[in-house]
């Protein structure tokens, strides 16, 4: 059609008059569209197994609302419409009765829902037809099924769709031949029938040797004169003996005994056979329904069927975002007008919520436009919840410089504090620290975890006896806080004596109980040690003559025994070496030893002119009684003195042996005088 097609505006009784354009094959057409109007789609006058033309859907709809808005496409019956405003929609659909002994064949079903739909968007709509007797009378035999009613889209995909009504030679309505709100056809039956099983899931229903099934919207019911697909075009099943209504209604084939064909609908219905005196029940075809805030009912309708197509109060509500994530809020809106109710308490056309679970929101309100409506629309905000994040941290414990692989799970991705992203991370700080991890689920739910990785704070420390040491002298040095070391002289015991001669350093590295590798070092200050010489006036003397002797080099000086100061002086009894030893000390604290000898001579007088030379001592070394003895001679003094000279012991005895008990003195050298008349011998004697 290639014509523009014009009403003049029309306004029903408290109705909105809405110019909208609509485009229609071959052109624009302007319609007055009243507000929450109405749209009732017929047979258009058509009957029988084919629907209506274009010039009958014309000649209908002319003095109605849906005038010049309504076309017939590539398969004759199909009507098809264009929603003129985007809004919220009421289908109802009613689908024919099939033919029937005495009236009472199957009646249709009533199926009723809600859609939004967008201005321009087009719908396909068949009306049922009624299934009917055959021309010839003679045949009445026979009866067809009646058509199914559908709306669906302009890719067939179903909206709603109302079965029609099976035929039925019962005196009364059974709920057999009745279409169901099933989407599966019902099995036909009757007393000493041969019957036949509904389609489901949109295929056609079985035959019954001569008596058809109905179509479904995708399959062709069973048989010859069997209904058609409703995307075959929604044919019924034809033949002079039997015929089926538009929308799939199912023929007869034979006028031999008494047969009833099944309806058509979104599945087909099963056909029936009787014999002579029974009562065959077609199925009748089942029903869908895609929309909300259903109304479906069974068997209702007992004539054509039709199809109405409301503009709802004109409201919406939605919300800004969904699904949300738990935590989260969200805006819902609304285009209500006048008084306003949300379900939540609100009572304007914008409201924030933030549902802890899936919630739906009811909100109640006026419909744009001026004619006076009220409407309830539902929405549901689904809410997901927040991923579980987890981290795992490996090692638990690093050492310094040593890095840490974290793991993360429980999101689909993932963001790290220290810039990273990806389930994985390597971390290296050099002190405990605390980072974040957060994960997104596959909804954009945001959660994070915070773990830490820690870091070895073990030491290392080297301790030195004393910080402070005299040239040579030794220093213990102490390695702590590891549990095996090595030193850069090559010692790997945790305790090093050393003795330094100049200032130094000593470094140690170790692995401590975390097998850690740490190090420490230590510094020793050495001072220097002092000099110091030691002299006598007099190197040779006799004996019973005194010494005077001297040392020099230090601040203070001690010679033992002999008391302390720079200057001593000696007298000795015993022709013998003595040899003196001298300590002294700086400033500083530190010493230094020095040796000075001094040999007595005999300067042997008349009385004392020869040496004793038979004289024996033993056991020599010593170590408790040491025995003197002489062969020949009588032994009359005894003199025992220690290395300075010094007399420990005399004894004058007249024997030529003696004893002498060394237990009581320490461990050394001594010298032992022995005199026989005026001879005289001095042995040294070792004690251990």
């Amino acid at each position: 059609m290639n014509s523009t097609y014009k009403t003049s505006n029309k306004r029903a009784a408290g109705g909105r008059a809405i110019v909208a354009g609509i485009l229609v094959a071959g052109g624009l057409f302007s319609q007055t569209l009243l507000a929450q109007q109405s749209y009732t789609f017929t047979n258009c006058t058509a009957t029988g197994n084919t629907g209506p033309t274009q010039s009958m859907v014309n000649a209908a709809y002319a003095s109605t609302n849906l005038n010049g808005s309504v076309t017939i496409g590539a398969q004759q019956g199909i009507q098809q419409f264009t929603i003129p405003i985007s809004g919220a929609y009421k289908i109802e659909a009613y689908g024919a009765q099939g033919y029937g002994a005495g009236g009472v064949g199957g009646r249709g079903a009533y199926m009723s829902g809600e859609f939004n739909f967008t201005a321009g968007q087009v719908l396909k709509i068949l009306v049922g037809q009624q299934g009917e007797l055959p021309a010839n009378s003679s045949y009445n035999a026979q009866y067809g099924g009646g058509g199914g009613s559908f709306v669906t889209d302009g890719s067939n995909v179903p909206f709603v769709v109302a079965g029609g009504g099976g035929a039925n030679w019962s005196s009364a309505f059974s709920t057999i031949s009745d279409a169901p709100v099933t989407t599966s056809g019902n099995n036909s039956g009757g007393v000493g029938s041969t019957t036949s099983a509904g389609g489901a899931s949109g295929a056609g229903g079985g035959t019954a040797n001569s008596a058809d099934g109905g179509g479904g919207i995708t399959g062709n019911g069973s048989g010859t004169s069997a209904g058609q697909a409703y995307v075959n075009g929604g044919l019924g099943g034809f033949t002079t003996y039997g015929i089926g209504g538009f929308g799939g209604g199912g023929g007869t084939s034979s006028f031999n005994n008494r047969r009833a064909a099944g309806g058509g609908g979104y599945s087909g219905g099963g056909a029936a056979e009787g014999v002579t005196t029974g009562f065959p029940e077609a199925g009748g075809g089942g029903s869908y329904n895609a929309g909300v805030n259903q109304v479906n009912t069974a068997g209702i309708n007992l004539s054509h069927g039709k199809v109405i197509i409301s503009e709802l109060c004109n409201m919406a509500a939605s919300a800004v975002s969904n699904p949300i994530c738990i935590g989260s809020a969200v805006t819902l809106t609304t285009n209500a007008t006048g008084t306003i109710s949300w379900s939540s308490g609100g009572s304007t056309s914008s409201i924030s919520v933030s549902p802890s679970v899936t919630t739906t929101y009811t909100v109640t309100g006026g419909g744009t436009g001026t004619n006076v409506c009220t409407a309830t629309r539902v929405v549901t905000v689904v809410v997901q919840p927040l991923p579980v994040i987890s981290a795992v941290v490996n090692p638990t414990l690093i050492c310094v410089g040593g890095t840490a692989t974290v793991s993360a799970a429980g999101a689909s991705s993932y963001t790290w504090s220290s810039s990273s992203t990806g389930s994985n991370t390597t971390l290296n700080p050099s002190v405990n620290t605390t980072y974040t991890v957060s994960g997104s689920s596959i909804y954009g739910c945001i959660n994070s975890n915070t773990f830490m990785v820690k870091v070895n704070t073990n030491t290392m420390g080297i301790t030195a006896s004393t910080p402070s040491v005299c040239a040579g002298d030794p220093v213990t040095l102490n390695a702590t806080g590891v549990v095996s070391c090595t030193w850069t002289s090559g010692s790997y015991f945790l305790n090093l004596t050393v003795n330094p001669t100049n200032n130094s350093v000593y470094t140690a590295s170790g692995r401590d109980a975390n097998y850690c590798l740490l190090s420490s070092s230590v510094s020793v200050s050495v001072k220097p040690k002092p000099v110091v010489f030691a002299s006598a006036d007099r190197n040779l003397i006799c004996k019973g003559e005194s010494a005077t002797i001297t040392a020099v080099g230090a601040t203070s000086y001690n010679w033992g025994s002999l008391g302390t100061g720079s200057v001593i002086v000696v007298t000795l009894p015993v022709d013998i070496t003595y040899t003196y030893m001298v300590t002294g000390t700086d400033s500083n604290g530190c010493t230094d030893t020095a040796l000075v000898s001094v040999n007595v001579n005999r300067c042997l007088g008349i009385n004392e002119s020869s040496k004793l030379t038979n004289v024996k001592v033993m056991p020599n070394p010593a170590h408790d009684n040491l025995v003197i003895s002489s062969e020949s001679d009588i032994i009359s003094e005894i003199t025992l003195s220690d290395v300075t000279g010094r007399v420990l012991l005399e004894k004058s005895l007249n024997s030529n042996e003696d004893r002498i008990n060394m237990s009581e003195f320490a461990n050394g050298v001594y010298w032992i005088k022995v005199r026989s008349g005026s001879a005289s011998n001095v042995i040294k004697v070792v004690k251990e």
